[in-house]
């Protein structure tokens, strides 16, 4: 059972026994949130490097910079668990969760557990971050229980190798990122968009910035085909008023069908 202990704002508990999955519930704050999970082939790999980089790059370009973002550092421990947003913790000199904060999170969150007791640490630091638009969060386990709406994966450098467990993560990402001095590790997802890092902090940042954009509006033409289709079809005049509306061109709005296998039909003026 977790305890809170008075004026620290900490919660912790035993993670000896698994913890069963929990849903975060659908109601505000959560329903609306955007999530952006960082995750990587390892330790070490600039997951915190990239999530300073996107809330800096989120606070100053448009549509996203309209959000308010906040963020969940995860340190995966072996037995206890915990979840803080104590001021003093979160901007210790040298930890993560101060840089995080530095970069733009208006609210910080720290879980430290194991893997089998994110059911109980993630609603609780859930509910410690309250009414935001945008959340980032870093860590493997922790991206892997949320499903974000958009996985940022870091490819492993040229001296370790992807862990099994980062290789799950690896093919739901819908971004990933090489170093320059990254192995190719063959598993990459076609549907991923992959960018390696120029080692110029403003590109880099302006880069995968649009990147993010990018994803949000591929899915949300997907999403849009999908609800609006019957039975693998959809017409003509249905699919370019589904361009029009999200002011993207044609032909992007007929790869995504192909992508879902839905059929255009009756195609008057070969737009698909």
């Amino acid at each position: 059972m977790a305890e809170l202990v008075e004026g620290s704002r900490l919660l912790s508990g035993c993670g000896g026994k698994t913890s069963p999955r929990v849903r975060i519930p659908a109601s505000p704050p959560f329903r609306d949130m955007l999530i952006i999970g960082i995750a990587g082939a390892h330790s070490g790999s600039g997951k915190t490097k990239i999530a300073e980089m996107l809330l800096k790059g989120l606070a100053t370009t448009n549509p996203l910079s309209k959000k308010r973002w906040a963020a969940i550092k995860y340190t995966k421990t072996e037995l206890y668990w915990s979840v803080t947003d104590n001021e003093e913790d979160i901007n210790a000199d040298n930890k993560d969760t101060s840089r995080l904060s530095s970069a733009g999170a208006e609210k910080v969150v720290w879980i430290k557990s194991p893997p089998e007791s994110l059911g109980e640490a993630v609603p609780i630091a859930m509910s410690l971050i309250g009414d935001f638009d945008g959340l980032i969060v870093e860590g493997n386990s922790l991206v892997e229980f949320l499903s974000p709406a958009v996985v940022v994966f870091l490819n492993p450098t040229n001296s370790l190798l992807i862990k099994p467990s980062s290789e799950r993560i690896l093919r739901k990402a819908d971004i990933v990122i090489n170093h320059q001095d990254c192995i190719d590790i063959g598993v990459i997802p076609e549907k991923s968009f992959v960018y390696t890092l120029k080692g110029n902090y403003t590109a880099d940042q302006k880069e995968l910035v649009r990147l993010i954009e990018d994803v949000l509006l591929k899915k949300e033409i997907k999403k849009t085909l999908t609800e609006r289709s019957q039975n693998g079809r959809i017409s003509c005049k249905e699919a370019r008023r589904i361009a029009e509306e999200l002011a993207v061109p044609y032909k992007m709005v007929g790869e995504l069908a192909n992508e879902l296998k839905i059929k255009i039909f009756a195609c008057e003026l070969g737009c698909f």
